[in-house]
């Protein structure tokens, strides 16, 4: 069972599956699909058991969204996964610029082009 998960800046924090279909919803909720919250925890568990399944005690913040938009393709909500990592490159695009990290942005910015391809 995970009980901690490594955070961007090192650190580690308690893992919570709730974070994860949370975070599940409000994609649902973006894209104005007519997706319940059920479904949203459903997706996290199966996160959740993925990472287990692969011996992952103490999972990193990528790992777990790598996992997520895993999921969500595999279940058939490519569009939800759309949203998601459109979500995350905003996000750490400007987290990145405000910390100075120039070389972190391009490599992001370089691996989410290439999953758009494998999506698109």
């Amino acid at each position: 069972m995970i009980k901690y998960i490594r955070k961007r800046d090192g650190r580690m924090d308690t893992f919570d599956v709730n974070k994860i279909a949370g975070a599940i919803y409000k994609a649902f909720q973006a894209t104005e699909a007519k997706y319940d919250l059920d479904t949203a925890i459903e997706v996290a568990h199966t996160v959740q058991n993925k990472l287990e399944s692969r011996h992952t005690e103490l999972p990193t913040v990528e790992l777990v969204q790598d996992t997520v938009e895993e999921t969500l393709i595999e279940k058939g909500y490519v569009r939800i996964s759309g949203v998601c990592m459109t979500n995350m490159i905003f996000f750490w695009t400007v987290t990145a610029c405000a910390m100075g990290k120039r070389s972190f942005i391009i490599k992001f910015l370089l691996k989410w082009r290439i999953i758009w391809r494998l999506i698109l």
